[in-house]
């Protein structure tokens, strides 16, 4: 079973006129709409895709690559702002929604934040500012690691440590 907010690798199970299904040997498969099936692919050649929900809850496969995936960290910009909250632009066709009680502060358009991408309690994928690993991290000491500073607190300064967890320093 391919997995919602993950790239992976599968094969093509079977042609239509306005796409092709992808999952593995057994299933049924997801649409992977035409104008993204690459060039030479057929029924039974590997393929690597993104899984997502389309506007009407359907799951759909992209070849596109997304900015961030379930679980992971990473900046991105807000394309629209409304009464429900901040569309953020992910890098496929469809943004993903930061409910407004996912904000940390009040966003504008076209501004970067830092979010955490999960599958939200609907079965969709949303982000959050709240960033922090939903398990415990292990404790990072004299390491060293990749941090990315997204906000300052008093004295201490908030990163986001190898893209995972949040840390002072």
């Amino acid at each position: 079973m391919l997995k919602l907010g993950k790239t992976q690798n599968c094969k093509i199970l079977r042609e239509k006129d306005f796409g092709v299904f992808v999952g593995n040997e057994g299933e049924e498969g997801i649409l992977l709409p035409i104008r993204q099936v690459p060039k030479g692919k057929g029924v039974g050649d590997e393929i690597s895709v993104f899984v997502y929900k389309d506007s009407k809850d359907r799951l759909i496969a992209t070849t596109r690559k997304p900015y961030i995936e379930v679980g992971e960290i990473g900046k991105l910009r807000v394309s629209d702002v409304n009464d429900i909250g901040a569309f953020m632009d992910i890098g496929l066709e469809k943004d993903i929604l930061l409910p407004h009680r996912e904000m940390r502060y009040a966003l504008k358009k076209d501004m970067e934040v830092e979010v955490y991408l999960y599958i939200d309690k609907t079965e969709r994928l949303a982000a959050t500012m709240y960033t922090k690993k939903r398990e415990d991290a292990k404790h990072i000491s004299q390491e060293e690691v990749n941090t990315s500073r997204y906000e300052k607190c008093g004295e201490q300064i908030e990163h986001i440590l190898e893209e995972k967890f949040d840390g002072h320093i």
